[in-house]
């Protein structure tokens, strides 16, 4: 039986290259696991159909997308089609009955990205349901595909950055497909996995990465960033530096600390852990982090190198006005 289109379903979508005649190169959206909205048949006996669908891996976020489709080639697997893409290009289109073993082989890091919450999301390790995956991850409807994770989905409030912080440098780029990976959350599925990550937007219109601890809900990194030609841009992060939330060490050492945990958690990008020796708050952690203060020409707080209490905050981890 020849492969037929249903809207709700998930399928796999490839463009295969510019039609003859015709410029363009891949790029590292150009293919993408893709959720079927609607599909409408047009009237101009040419075997046009418009296609609407979410795609998956798009720039920064899931995407909703209108395509017009000529049917070139129905085969039991596969439909392979020719219109214009979201680039405004012309193109052959490949849309293809999707499996776990398609979807490993044509989006690896998707897959490498979600290893270790995936005996979660798979009705069957042995056999796995590709469908299944797609919802259990990512939601079986349109809106739950493209609806942002917030603080409010976790099981746990999720606190802010206490008064007790510091700022260091950390300056990364991230382009095509990492950028997907970057922004995507993480929510650890068990004590191990240790962090909740999202991106989110303060009151003051900043763009931010958190990073919180999953069985406490502090938090420990936040990383401002700007997105630029399709690009995250990051200058410095800011870190946690309240021994009784977050053992900090210097301010190298976060760095480091914080450049592995997006390569190996977002990134999926196994590396050596980096080492941590000078961590857990200590005095050295402490004069690290006021030479840091003294070198950028900020005056060092009393906090961090006296033992005294921090101020008191609410159960948001926010100044508590009424202490």
């Amino acid at each position: 039986m020849r492969l037929t289109v249903s809207s709700r379903c998930w399928y796999m979508l490839q463009l295969l290259g510019p039609l003859a005649g015709t410029a363009g190169e891949a790029t590292w959206d150009a293919t993408t696991p893709i959720f079927v909205t609607a599909i409408t048949p047009m009237k101009t006996g040419k075997g046009l159909i418009e296609l609407e669908f979410i795609r998956l891996i798009a720039p920064l976020r899931p995407t909703s997308t209108r395509l017009a489709v000529k049917v070139l080639h129905r085969g039991v697997d596969t439909i392979i089609g020719s219109g214009r893409d979201w680039h405004g290009r012309p193109v052959l289109f490949a849309i293809s009955r999707i499996d776990f073993d398609l979807l490993r082989r044509c989006c690896p890091r998707l897959v490498d990205r979600y290893d270790q919450i995936a005996y979660y999301l798979l009705d069957n390790a042995d056999n796995p349901n590709a469908r299944t995956y797609l919802d259990n991850l990512f939601g079986g409807t349109a809106e739950t595909i493209t609806a942002e994770w917030t603080p409010e989905n976790y099981w746990l409030p999720l606190r802010c950055l206490p008064l007790k912080h510091g700022t260091f440098p950390f300056r990364h780029r991230y382009d095509g497909l990492d950028v997907w990976l970057v922004l995507r959350p993480f929510v650890a599925c068990n004590m191990d996995q240790k962090w909740v990550i999202f991106s989110t937007t303060t009151p003051a219109g900043e763009s931010v990465l958190r990073f919180h601890r999953s069985w406490t809900g502090f938090l420990v990194f936040e990383v401002p960033f700007r997105v630029e030609e399709g690009a995250i841009e990051m200058q410095n992060a800011r870190v946690n530096l309240d021994e009784r939330e977050y053992g900090f060490g210097a301010p190298d050492n976060e760095a480091a600390n914080l450049n592995w945990i997006i390569s190996e958690l977002l990134l999926a990008r196994s590396g050596e852990m980096p080492n941590l020796a000078n961590s857990g708050g200590g005095m050295r952690a402490k004069k690290a982090w006021a030479a840091h203060f003294a070198t950028q020409g900020r005056l060092v707080p009393d906090w961090l190198i006296a033992a005294d209490a921090s101020p008191p905050v609410n159960r948001r981890g926010q100044p508590d006005a009424s202490a």
